[in-house]
């Protein structure tokens, strides 16, 4: 058995390619929950109410993903170090190191405010180029799901060498790049 190093995999993004390379889309299954939790919900009022919705595929977005590798290597690939961040394509193939990046903002003498998220770096020297990563939890492999939420403490330092597809979200030419991974693959501990 051969157990993978994937550390994320946007679901979503894989679907698409698979439906644009197969020119059909995938039959999906849709399951509805509604949790009452003591709450009402009459027609257009929610009050406390909510509802879950799971969509079941034939085969597993894993599955899809190997199918569609081949076509997703020939998106370009860039190296961090060396590129301007206002030129990165919008989906392009690094490597780097996935980490956590901590900010403490203060509003003049008022109180601070602490933010932690996910970055993409190219090395772990002082001077680096880097990218904020906005994720969704939904699509990191078990384990690493549960970081997010303890990122300002004990989850600050750590460090993973990955290959991955990234879309450009954004960019300030004063701030970092905002992405969003669709594949990370694990490469080594740092």
């Amino acid at each position: 058995m051969e157990l993978s190093n994937l550390i994320y995999l946007d679901a979503s993004f894989i679907v698409e390619v698979y439906e644009t390379i197969h020119n059909r889309p995938v039959p999906i299954k849709v399951s509805r929950t509604e949790n009452m939790g003591g709450g009402v919900n009459v027609g257009f009022i929610n009050l406390g109410a909510s509802t879950t919705e799971t969509k079941d595929f034939p085969i597993s977005t894993r599955q899809m993903y190997q199918e569609v590798k081949d076509t997703l290597l020939s998106i370009p690939t860039v190296d961090l170090s060396s590129v301007d961040p206002k030129a990165l394509p919008e989906h392009f193939w690094t490597k780097g190191i996935f980490g956590a990046t901590q900010s403490v903002i203060q509003f003049y003498g008022g109180p601070t405010r602490q933010d932690s998220f996910f970055s993409l770096y190219h090395h772990l020297s002082k001077e680096r180029n880097d990218v904020i990563l906005v994720t969704n939890d939904m699509y990191l492999s078990t384990g690493y799901d549960q970081i997010q939420k303890h990122l300002g403490g004990s989850c600050s330092g750590f460090g993973i060498e990955v290959h991955g597809l990234f879309k450009l979200l954004a960019t300030d030419p004063t701030a970092r790049p905002i992405c969003a991974p669709l594949i990370m693959e694990k490469l080594r501990n740092i």
